[in-house]
């Protein structure tokens, strides 16, 4: 989970790991991760802390293909709970992203920020990455603002492109009370969304000539998406198009600094 302070340089500012000072191992393994989040101006103030090791993960890349097999090892970390959650101080956040993960504990965050704006009149915006368990995880959509939805669930789902995606996905939500945005990134095909009163957007891809590293373009997908819309004030379909920008200018190279290069303007 991550949150995005209002109007500044955009930065996650709450994420579901701590620290570890229990031994030098433990304390460095997480020394790197801090340093890491400190250097890219992340902050890390109302994060709850741990004394498990962190969890990792190994990746196999192909160097022809630029495609990954990642093995997880988090040997039954500790998911964010509701209580951390509640000592946060909802006052200095305009967007909050969730993973879909944790049903109930998610549910209840989600539900305390929409209880949150109503109480204080403020527009904290909601949105939700679903990739994994979507009977499990369905619920949690009704409560966002927007929700990205992975091709490959929607594959399994035996959904066939990005619109069918998207309009099935808000058939599922209560006629009563307000729809979110769906969107459906869909690889080297782009990305469709739809907006809570219907409307339907496609948008290419862009093409590149050689695929470098495809690790974490998910999730700069969605960090493009979160910059265009809560700093740039982009429309839907400006903001979707600059996060297939982004996305596909990150498997052009390893890790994310070369990311850097793009803005809203070029």
């Amino acid at each position: 989970m991550a949150a995005i302070p209002r109007r500044t340089r955009i930065g996650v500012a709450w994420m579901d790991f701590g620290n570890v000072a229990e031994t030098p191992l433990m304390s460095d393994a997480f020394r790197v991760l801090l340093d890491d989040l400190c250097k890219r101006e992340i902050g890390t103030k109302d994060c709850p802390f741990t004394e498990r090791d962190p969890p990792f993960s190994s990746v196999i890349l192909a160097q022809d293909s630029g495609t990954r097999t990642i093995i997880h090892c988090n040997k039954d970390y500790p998911q964010t709970t509701y209580e951390d959650f509640s000592k946060i101080n909802l006052a200095q956040y305009g967007w909050v992203h969730f993973e879909a993960r944790n049903t109930p504990h998610t549910l209840k965050m989600m539900q305390s920020i929409r209880d949150y704006n109503q109480r204080t009149g403020q527009g904290i915006i909601i949105s939700l990455d679903f990739e994994t368990r979507y009977e499990q995880n369905q619920e949690l959509c009704a409560p966002c603002d927007f929700v990205v939805f992975s091709k490959e669930l929607a594959g399994q789902l035996g959904w066939k492109t990005p619109r069918q995606s998207c309009v099935e996905l808000a058939a599922k939500i209560p006629e009563s009370g307000p729809k979110p945005v769906f969107i459906c990134p869909w690889g080297s095909a782009g990305a469709g969304a739809l907006d809570a009163n219907g409307n339907y957007y496609e948008m290419s891809s862009y093409k590149q000539d050689k695929v470098v590293d495809t690790l974490g373009a998910g999730d700069s997908f969605m960090a493009g998406f979160i910059y265009a819309t809560l700093e740039g004030q982009r429309s839907l379909a400006e903001s979707v198009d600059f996060a297939n920008r982004v996305a596909s200018h990150k498997i052009t190279g390893f890790g994310y600094e070369h990311i850097s290069q793009l803005g809203l303007s070029n």
